[in-house]
């Protein structure tokens, strides 16, 4: 009798005969011959499943009301094919990982055989030599396997793991607004790998110290390159990193007048960062918000210092200023005294 793995066969002792009166009071002891202890069953038929390969001597006994025995033989050939293949790499790095898978199946009862990568994809049948990608983008553990199948009809598997290692580096900064020559800390959010490499965007050589001092403003990329398990990946963060350097210088529309009232347009030359900041027209006066271009009168002749303060979102700061001239007459006059009586004098000079 051929079966195959896992397939049930079912022993039938109806051709038992006992000849004083088929009581068979002990009833029908089995014994698969695979291991398993005999079983006693007082029906004519028993299941059984064998699990795996090999010739096995089943034997069916019987006991009759006198106490004689009787025992029948049968072997059982459970049939399976052994196949067998080798892979030219089983770890490796995402995405685009290249494996060989080459058979090496020396069973002369295999007849047909096919590959499953364990990615969900799958190549046959019968191809000795098959190379297949791995183009996960996430990685993991992929059970590779050749399932063949003999000329019985029987299969078996072979598995071999392929790893597929994926590093995903990732960090962040603990700030993104800083002033030329502030320090910038950098967090590696996952531990654990071989080396790391910053590059700050900056010109600056690479480095491992994930922190960095920016001395020149602009805005800077920040990648972060890692190795681990001989694969390495890259996290790019763009326009990560904004070093801002305040800018307070304006221009006049005029600086000088030979009479008033004199009107002044101020324009603030780099506005860009600012986020605050205030116009000084006059010692004691001040805008009440910050613009970019602001007009002031003056009414007076006189020299007036004027003035631009302004800070960025990281609290860069710059102040520049100027002098504005008036000129023209300026009537002045005073009394005395300050205080009269009805009818008395009063002197102007």
């Amino acid at each position: 009798t051929l079966i195959c793995p896992g397939q049930e066969i079912i022993f039938n002792g109806s051709a038992s005969k006992d000849y004083i009166d088929s009581c068979y009071n002990e009833g029908f002891l089995w014994d698969s011959g695979d291991g398993f202890p005999p079983r006693r069953t007082f029906v004519n038929s028993h299941l059984h499943r064998y699990s795996y390969k090999g010739i096995f001597p089943s034997k069916l006994t019987v006991r009759g009301d006198n106490g004689c025995e009787s025992v029948k033989y049968q072997n059982i050939h459970v049939m399976a094919p052994e196949p067998d293949f080798s892979v030219s790499q089983d770890e490796g790095c995402a995405p685009g990982f290249p494996v060989t898978f080459t058979s090496e199946n020396s069973d002369p009862a295999i007849a047909t055989f096919t590959w499953f990568f364990g990615d969900g994809a799958s190549d046959g049948p019968n191809n000795p030599v098959v190379t297949h990608t791995y183009n996960s983008q996430s990685g993991g553990e992929y059970l590779a396997r050749m399932v063949a199948t003999d000329i019985y009809g029987c299969q078996a598997v072979k598995i071999i793991p392929v790893t597929i290692y994926k590093l995903n580096p990732a960090f962040y900064a603990d700030r993104n607004h800083v002033c030329p020559g502030e320090e910038v800390s950098f967090n590696v959010q996952n531990e654990g790998y071989d080396s790391i490499s910053f590059d700050f965007g900056d010109g600056s050589p690479a480095s491992s110290f994930p922190s960095h001092i920016y001395n020149q403003a602009g805005i800077y990329d920040v990648s972060l390159t890692v190795h681990q398990y001989g694969c390495s990946d890259t996290e790019i963060r763009y326009e990560y990193i904004s070093v801002q350097q305040p800018d307070a210088r304006y221009l006049l529309s005029d600086t000088s007048f030979i009479c008033y009232p004199a009107q002044v347009t101020f324009t603030h030359l780099q506005s860009v960062d600012a986020v605050e900041g205030r116009w000084t027209f006059a010692e004691g006066v001040h805008s009440n918000y910050y613009s970019p271009v602001n007009q002031y009168t003056y009414t007076s002749p006189g020299t007036y210092h004027t003035s631009l303060w302004v800070r960025t979102v990281a609290n860069c700061q710059d102040t520049y200023s100027k002098t504005v001239t008036v000129d023209g007459p300026a009537a002045q006059f005073d009394f005395n005294p300050k205080t009269i009586c009805y009818g008395e004098e009063v002197s102007f000079t």
